[in-house]
């Protein structure tokens, strides 16, 4: 015997017959099991609905795309502040460089990705390849770079912190007349003096922006907080 098509038993005429022939109870069951199925299917797309316009708070680490430049540098001087503790770095230069490297969270690498500073990733460290310009022999010129991926901004902050006590593969302590400096001045020429930038004026526009946007009040302990 030939195989039947499966259109010979899904068929609306088959279907239809086979309705016809069922009982008053069983086409009741029917009826309220296909009810069920469409208020299930009606609920997961209302429920989906709600949870896509739902307003979303942001959290306290995260850089939000409507982010007002206020909001965004008293939001990274209070991450940066909470950090000195441990990183002994002034919140001051921490925020200055976020606001320079990332135009507030504007970027698309600050937005995307929680970096910051413009941090380069190296090895087999989670990147992101982001155009960059670079000053060469008094050119500046753009270049594809590699740039770290973070899960939030505080992530980024931490991160940083690293970067200062532990330097680099060839020279651990490069950065560590940062740590523990007290004049933000210092701080950015202690920056500018290891390379953190090839922008020869790196140090200026720091002070600028912690002058401009009075920086220093992060550098103050943060309430609660230790000397």
């Amino acid at each position: 015997m030939a195989k039947r098509k499966w259109s010979y038993y899904l068929g609306p005429n088959r279907i239809r017959k086979r309705y016809l022939r069922m009982s008053k109870k069983k086409k009741a069951s029917l009826h309220w099991q296909i009810l069920a199925l469409l208020l299930v299917v009606a609920l997961l797309f209302i429920s989906r609905s709600w949870s896509a316009d739902w307003p979303k708070q942001p959290l306290p680490n995260e850089t939000t795309p409507n982010e007002s430049e206020a909001a965004f540098v008293e939001r990274i001087g209070r991450l940066s502040q909470a950090n000195y503790a441990q990183s002994q770095i002034l919140p001051s230069l921490v925020t200055a460089q976020a606001i320079l490297e990332s135009d507030f969270g504007r970027s698309d690498l600050a937005q995307d990705y929680h970096n910051l500073f413009g941090r380069k990733a190296y090895g087999n460290e989670p990147s992101a390849l982001f155009p960059t310009q670079e000053v060469v022999d008094g050119q500046t010129i753009t270049v594809q770079a590699p740039f770290k991926v973070y899960p939030n901004d505080q992530a980024a902050i931490e991160d940083h912190a690293e970067l200062m006590h532990n330097g680099v593969n060839w020279n651990p302590s490069l950065y560590h007349d940062v740590i523990g400096e007290k004049d933000y001045r210092k701080a950015s020429q202690a920056l500018q003096a290891a390379g953190y930038a090839t922008d020869p004026t790196y140090d200026q526009k720091l002070n600028q922006i912690i002058e401009n946007y009075q920086l220093t009040r992060f550098d103050s302990p943060a309430e609660g907080g230790n000397e």
